[in-house]
């Protein structure tokens, strides 16, 4: 038993290990010219005004109202209308990450809010089409609020659609 354990390890370390023998017969130090062309030129994920493509999804922020919740805290409701550019059905809640931030600090997103069909997060839409959809977010006082969206899976290097919101 204890034999088929280590054996079963090893077997993983060996398999997670080939990714790095890629590109063994180069020579050590040696840079190819596509390598030599992109040091120094990374730049951070492109950010868009208001709407963009992100990934197989185009989104665009509509607009932004305050109102209250049902414990009467103010919250900033924003709309988003999304496409679904991909093959597949999507919901919105998994092709984006929406965050908003008030003072440098996320903003609690809030979905008991009157008038606002959060079940529309999580509805499926089918390859082309485009729905609209709310979400909520507590505010903490009457500054400005930037919404920022970007892909579900981001790894630092999706775009961002942002948009800013004078709340005064």
């Amino acid at each position: 038993m204890k034999k088929g354990i280590i054996l079963f390890l090893c077997l993983v370390c060996i398999i997670l290990s080939l990714p790095a023998c890629e590109g063994v017969d180069s020579i050590p130090g040696a840079e190819t010219s596509s390598e030599a062309e992109t040091v120094g030129t990374t730049t951070g994920p492109q950010t868009m005004e208001g709407e963009g493509k992100i990934d197989d999804y185009y989104i665009k922020i509509v607009g932004a109202e305050t109102g209250k919740d049902y414990g009467g805290e103010e919250v900033l409701i924003v709309t988003y209308e999304w496409t679904n550019q991909s093959h597949e059905d999507q919901n919105f809640s998994f092709a984006f990450s929406d965050k908003a931030f008030q003072n440098g600090t996320e903003c609690s997103p809030y979905t008991l809010v009157d008038g606002i069909e959060s079940d529309k997060l999580l509805s499926d839409i089918k390859p082309g089409t485009t729905l609209t959809v709310q979400q909520a977010y507590l505010l903490q006082d009457h500054s400005d609020v930037t919404v920022e969206v970007t892909a579900l899976m981001d790894f630092g290097n999706s775009p961002i659609v942002t948009k800013t919101f004078s709340l005064q």
